[in-house]
C-alpha cells in the first residue's frame, strides 16, 4: 500500500511539472484511494475533492462522475450516509445522462449501501435489485455477484437468516466461476457471519477458516487481518475467551502492519468488549479510549459514535452514572448527526434505561419511544418487548 503511495506522489508531482491537469486529477483519484484502503478517510475526501474540481473543470464527465461515486462512499465510511446519498445520486445523473449503464449500475448499488446505513434497509434491497438487473443485462458478472451478496446482507439486516445465505451461496459461486477470489473470501466470510448469528459457531468457523485461508493464499493481508478479527467473534460465542483474545490480537498486528487504521480501532474494542466482561474495566475503559481516539483521527463518526456507546455500557457498570450519561449522550448526538437511525435507537434505548434507573421516567419514555419506534419499523424481533415495557413505563410516568 505505502509503495502504491509513493509511485502515485511521484507521478502527480511529474503531471504538475508537465501542466498535465488531467493526469493530475486521475493521481489525486489513485492517491485517494490508497487512503480510503487504509482507511484516512479525511485524506481520501480531500483527495478526490481536488480530483472532482480538476475534472469539472476540464468537463470530463465519465471522471466527475467516478469521483463523485468515491466521494459518496468515502462518506459512507465515515459514516455520514446522507452526504454520501447526495455525491451518490450526483454520479448516478451524470452515469445516465452519458448512457454509462454498469456504473449506473453501480451507483444504484452504492446508494442501497448508504441507505443500508441509514437503516432503510428495504429501500436498499430495492437499489440492489435495480443494480442486480443491471449487472445482468451488460453481462458483468462481477458485480452480479456484489449486488448478490448485498441482497444476501440486506437480508441478513432483516433478520431473513435463511434467505441470506441463499443470496451469500449464490453470489460465492459467481465468484468461484469467474475465479474472483476476493469476492470469494468475502462471501466465505459473509456466510460465516450468518451461522454465527444463527447460534452455530462450529459452522460459522468452517466458512471463516476458509476465507482466512483465501485471504492468505492470494496474500490479502487486510482480509486476513478481517477474518481473524471475525474467528474471534465465532469464538466468544463458544464461550472460548482466551482464544477469542489470540485472534484479535493477531488480527490488530496485521492491521497496524498494514496501516489499516479503522481495523486497528475495531479490534482494539473488541478486545475492550472481552475485558469487560470479564470483569476488567480499567483495561477496558484504557482499550476502548484508544479505539476512539483512532476513530476521530481518521474521522470515523460512525466508529466514534460506537465506542462512545461502549464507554457509555462500561462506566454504568462501575457506577459512574454521570460519566455513562454524558458518552451514551455524545454516541447518540452523533448517530442522530450522520443519519444512523440503528446507532441512535440503541443509543436510545440505554440512555433512557438509565435515565428509567435516575427516576427521570418522562426522559426515559421520550429515548425509549425512538429506539421502539425505529425498532417496529424494520420488524426487529425486540420490537414487540421493548414496546411492551415502553408501555408499562408510560403508565409508571403518568401515575408519579
Amino acid at each position: 500500500m505505502h509503495k502504491a503511495m509513493s509511485c502515485y506522489e511521484q507521478a502527480l508531482r511529474l503531471a504538475r511539472q508537465a501542466g498535465d491537469s488531467w493526469t493530475e486529477g486521475a493521481r489525486l483519484g489513485n492517491l485517494g484511494l490508497v487512503y480510503l484502503d487504509i482507511g484516512e478517510i479525511d485524506k481520501a475526501i480531500q483527495h478526490f475533492d481536488a480530483a472532482l474540481a480538476i475534472h469539472h473543470q476540464l468537463q470530463d464527465s465519465k471522471q466527475e462522475a467516478t469521483w463523485l461515486g468515491n466521494l459518496g462512499l468515502t462518506y459512507a465510511r465515515r459514516g455520514e450516509s446522507r452526504r454520501a446519498i447526495t455525491y451518490l445520486e450526483r454520479a448516478l445523473a451524470i452515469d445516465r445522462e452519458i448512457g454509462d449503464r454498469r456504473s449506473e449500475g453501480v451507483d444504484l448499488g452504492n446508494l442501497g449501501l448508504a441507505y443500508a446505513d441509514q437503516g432503510e434497509v428495504r429501500t436498499a434491497i430495492a437499489h440492489y435489485e435495480q443494480s442486480l438487473r443491471i449487472a445482468r443485462d451488460v453481462s458483468d458478472r462481477r458485480n452480479e455477484g456484489v449486488w448478490l451478496g448485498n441482497l444476501g446482507r440486506g437480508w441478513f439486516d432483516l433478520g431473513e437468516r435463511q434467505k441470506a445465505i441463499e443470496f451469500f451461496e449464490q453470489a460465492l459461486q459467481v465468484a468461484q466461476e469467474i475465479g474472483d477470489r476476493l469476492s470469494e473470501g468475502a462471501w466465505l466470510s459473509n456466510l460465516g457471519r450468518t451461522y454465527l448469528d444463527l447460534q452455530e459457531p462450529s459452522k460459522a468457523i468452517e466458512y471463516i477458516e476458509r476465507a482466512l485461508e483465501v485471504a492468505r493464499e492470494i496474500g490479502d493481508q487486510q482480509g486476513e487481518g478481517a477474518r481473524l478479527g471475525t474467528l474471534g467473534m465465532a469464538y466468544v460465542d463458544l464461550g472460548e475467551r482466551q482464544q477469542a483474545v489470540t485472534c484479535y490480537e493477531q488480527a490488530l498486528e496485521i492491521a497496524r502492519r498494514v496501516g489499516d487504521r479503522q481495523n486497528e480501532g475495531a479490534w482494539l474494542s473488541n478486545l475492550g468488549r472481552i475485558l469487560q466482561d470479564l470483569g476488567d474495566t480499567s483495561k477496558a475503559i484504557e482499550y476502548y479510549q484508544r479505539a476512539l481516539e483512532i476513530a476521530r483521527e481518521i474521522g470515523d463518526k460512525w466508529g466514534e459514535s460506537i465506542r462512545l456507546g461502549r464507554l457509555g455500557l462500561v462506566s454504568q457498570q462501575v457506577s459512574d452514572i454521570q460519566k455513562a450519561l454524558d458518552y451514551y449522550g455524545q454516541a447518540r448526538h452523533i448517530a442522530r448527526e450522520i443519519g444512523d437511525r440503528e446507532g441512535e435507537a440503541i443509543h436510545s434505548w440505554n440512555l433512557g434505561r438509565l435515565y428509567e434507573h435516575e427516576g427521570d421516567l418522562l426522559r426515559a419514555v421520550e429515548l425509549m419511544k425512538t429506539a421502539v419506534d425505529y425498532e417496529q419499523s424494520i420488524s426487529d424481533p425486540e420490537a414487540e418487548q421493548h414496546a411492551t415495557h415502553l408501555s408499562r413505563l408510560r403508565e409508571r410516568a403518568v401515575l408519579s
